[in-house]
């Protein structure tokens, strides 16, 4: 027999409609209630009625997410942090892919829509219409969301401290993660001549001996050079929290948060 709302109400020590409560989120139920409550819910494999949900508090609990392509390497990291957050207050992903075909960004906006989200992660750009729920987008924000910003010329600023004056060679890949981190990079004068962008992921040997590459971790470590991942699951955890804030209307809700993406150093 399937766990009622009742049942969850009787274990917890509280009426229905606390419990109603609780699971739409509602910020006037103090964090102890909260918890029990939830824990009981889980304990007894509660599963609440999607629909009945969505029309008694206008919310779906349901957060979409769209990506140029499923297939980045990055993509299981920035899932994983978004959900880490999000999965905690009860909310799900609808991930989409907005592809490379024409009236893509459109089609994975009327998903959107249609699905009745309650916010989204939007990492290709910019929609084509400004949504009529909460967004957070990667670089650029729109007037109802928040964007989070790769602080490239923070990462400018630290690889020029690691050149000194030797000199070291960055490399970004057919793709770069960083896009405007070239163009922070004066070129001839004293530090920054040596760090020129070579084109393709790695050169023909021989190879230099002292390095950065960005986004590929694992190369960098083998080769010992310096390396720049991509910081996918600080951005889906972020993104979570802002999501989730511009969602209930509380909390901490910045128009813009800025990154800087670690630097992981060689073995000495």
């Amino acid at each position: 027999m399937a766990v009622t709302m009742a049942d969850v109400a009787r274990e917890a020590g509280v009426n229905k409609a606390t419990v109603s409560r609780v699971l739409r989120g509602d910020p006037r139920i103090s964090p102890t209630t909260r918890r029990n409550v939830w824990d009981v819910a889980r304990r007894l494999g509660y599963e609440p009625n999607a629909v009945a949900k969505g029309l008694s508090s206008r919310r779906t609990d349901v957060v979409g997410v769209v990506l140029p392509a499923l297939a980045h390497p990055w993509t299981g990291e920035l899932l994983s942090g978004l959900e880490r957050v999000l999965a905690k207050r009860g909310l799900s992903l609808l991930v989409l892919s907005s592809g490379v075909a024409s009236g893509s960004r459109a089609r994975a906006l009327r998903l959107l829509k249609g699905r009745g989200v309650d916010g989204a992660l939007w990492l290709d750009g910019l929609p084509d219409e400004e949504p009529d729920f909460p967004l957070v987008t990667l670089g650029r924000s729109l007037s109802r969301g928040s964007a989070l910003v790769i602080d490239e010329t923070r990462l400018a600023r630290s690889l020029l401290a690691l050149a000194g004056q030797e000199g070291i060679a960055l490399f970004q890949g057919d793709e770069p993660l960083f896009p405007t981190l070239p163009l922070l990079l004066p070129e001839p004068p004293d530090r920054a001549r040596a760090l020129p962008l070579y084109d393709g992921l790695l050169p023909r040997p021989p190879l230099p001996a002292r390095a950065v590459l960005c986004g590929r971790p694992e190369i960098a470590a083998f080769c010992n050079w310096i390396s720049v991942p991509w910081p996918a699951f600080d951005i889906g955890v972020l993104a979570g929290r802002l999501l989730f804030n511009l969602i209930r209307g509380q909390g901490s809700r910045p128009g813009e948060i800025r990154l800087a993406p670690p630097l992981l150093l060689p073995r000495d």
